[in-house]
């Protein structure tokens, strides 16, 4: 609703207007009545109307001076001058300062009606306008911070790595307000099932988890910088020393908001890795590796708590440990033993979990390095995106038994395809010698010379071809004569003995004899029959 502003010294003038106005037919609403300038010019200050109507002559200030001042402190202010006849010329001075109406007195009410009805549509018009500038000013606010925050993320998780810029610089270039103190990298991840969600319903999650963070690490750092990357979200904190001690309260208490709100994660589960506090920007790094690795803890400590990277006084033998795993696998997969390359899964992992100083990394470092080669050991062309596909599935895991799981589905799968190709491996020389009967049915056509086609003895050869053909290979020959013979008894004038040469027999009686077991008649019969 738009509102309005009279300034006149005479009352019953000031009535009449308020009278004559269908105020919510105009949508407009009345703030305020000023019977003298500077009385107008308080008001206009105060009540900040979008139009306007004012009288020319009035004490302590007239309505030139008015419209100019109020010009001045709001350049949008629609105006509308209502005088009498001798002040006309005087009132067209007003265009200097954007005046367009003018009423002449005495009022008439459709007159003045019409009239606001124009200026509030200006006035609206112009809201709009400037709404949509405000708008497109924040697009262009929000694009840049989004610009600036993903150009020093890039840096930081950049390979090989480059320095970040120091204090000085990094406010100067990207507008950041860092002060000497504390660096601290928290990194939030979102594990959930491949495939469950997609980008905008994951983008919805993490934002909702982000607001969290920002709310309760406001309180306490100087200045904050939040990025998401798909289900990963990155938090440079910076606060002063003295704020040290209301950080990690400030940490956890977001962690349990968060978990106050389990309902709105779906199926969904979430991890937050804190790096090393370090005294320079410079050594963002380290605490970002920190955090990094931290999450990897997830594994064996669970999910929904704030994790840091553990300080083993130990260390595992991981490259004894997948030795020992490739070796058990290497069987698994020699003889397509399914259950062979479980129990090979399980005694890793009971391996590992059994070790006193085992840390999330080793977890994956193992598993990880364990099923790339046991991809890359098959050969098959898309090992590369089959190792893509493989780490993929690890990083979204939330445990233990979830990375076990992940691990024992690929080598169960490269059985499956291992046999499926062997499959197709022995279907191939059978195809090949069906194709080079089909080519070859009118020469004389033995085993012993297909099987030398397709390289195998013929004693292999035949037992493969009758267990992926179902009949032999002498029978397949005699099927695929007879059917060529009967669709040139049907479809040609060729005489019998022509058609014998031509579908590979050599003697008519042998042929004649043949197409009768096969067809239960002579080939005469045949073509009276269905020539």
């Amino acid at each position: 609703m738009l509102k309005v502003l009279i300034a006149d010294d005479e009352k019953k003038v000031c009535r009449l207007i308020q009278m004559l106005c269908d105020w919510e037919k105009l949508d407009m609403e009345l703030v305020g009545i000023a019977y003298n300038g500077i009385q107008a010019l308080e008001m206009l200050e105060e009540r900040k109307p979008d139009i306007l109507i004012t009288d020319i002559c009035m004490p302590g200030c007239d309505g030139i001076e008015i419209i100019q001042k109020a010009r001045e402190r709001a350049a949008s202010l629609e105006v509308l001058i209502i005088s009498g006849y001798a002040d006309f010329k005087y009132a067209q001075s007003a265009i200097h300062y954007g005046v367009s109406e003018y009423l002449l007195k005495p009022i008439k009410q459709q007159e003045l009606m019409d009239t606001l009805a124009k200026l509030g549509a200006r006035c609206r018009q112009e809201k709009a306008r400037m709404d949509a500038s405000h708008q497109l000013l924040q697009y262009v606010e929000d694009d840049n911070m989004r610009r600036r925050c993903r150009i020093f993320f890039d840096l930081l998780l950049s390979t090989p790595r480059r320095p970040v810029p120091d204090l000085e610089t990094l406010n100067e270039q990207f507008r950041y307000r860092f002060v000497p103190g504390v660096f601290r990298i928290l990194v939030l991840k979102l594990d959930y099932r491949p495939g469950k969600y997609d980008e905008k319903a994951v983008r919805s999650i993490i934002t909702g988890l982000e607001e969290k963070l920002r709310l309760a690490l406001t309180q306490c750092c100087e200045e904050l910088e939040l990025c998401i990357d798909g289900d990963m979200c990155y938090i440079i904190c910076n606060y002063k020393d003295e704020n040290g001690h209301l950080f990690r309260p400030a940490v956890r208490h977001a962690v349990e908001q968060i978990n106050a709100k389990r309902f709105q994660l779906w199926e969904a589960r979430f991890s937050l890795g804190m790096g090393r506090a370090v005294n320079d920007c410079c050594r963002l790094y380290e605490s970002m590796e920190d955090a990094l690795e931290a999450l990897k803890e997830r594994l064996l400590e669970g999910c929904e708590k704030l994790l840091e990277p553990q300080s083993t006084n130990g260390q595992v033998n991981r490259s004894q440990i997948i030795e020992d795993f490739n070796n058990e696998s290497a069987k698994a997969l020699e003889l397509l033993d399914e259950q062979m390359a479980a129990a090979a899964v399980a005694k890793l992992k009971d391996t590992l979990l059994a070790e006193q100083f085992v840390t999330g990394a080793d977890l994956i470092y193992v598993v990880n390095t364990a099923g790339i080669h046991a991809i890359t050991k098959l050969g098959k062309q898309s090992s590369s995106d089959q190792i893509t596909a493989f780490l993929s599935a690890c990083e979204y895991c939330s445990s233990a038994e979830q990375l076990f799981d992940v691990l024992q589905q690929k080598l169960v799968q490269l059985i499956d395809d291992r046999k499926q190709q062997s499959e197709e491996e022995g279907r191939k020389p059978v195809r090949l010698a069906k194709q080079y009967i089909m080519n070859h049915y009118m020469e004389p056509v033995t085993l012993e010379l297909v099987a030398d086609k397709v390289g195998f003895s013929s004693s292999y050869f035949s037992s493969l071809f009758k267990k992926e053909a179902g009949i032999g290979f002498g029978e397949y020959l005699m099927q695929i004569r007879m059917e060529k013979a009967k669709a040139l008894l049907k479809g040609s004038k060729t005489n019998v003995k022509d058609i014998c040469t031509e579908v590979g027999y050599n003697d008519l009686k042998h042929f004649t004899a043949t197409f009768r077991k096969y067809t239960g008649l002579k080939p005469g019969e045949y073509r009276k029959l269905y020539g």
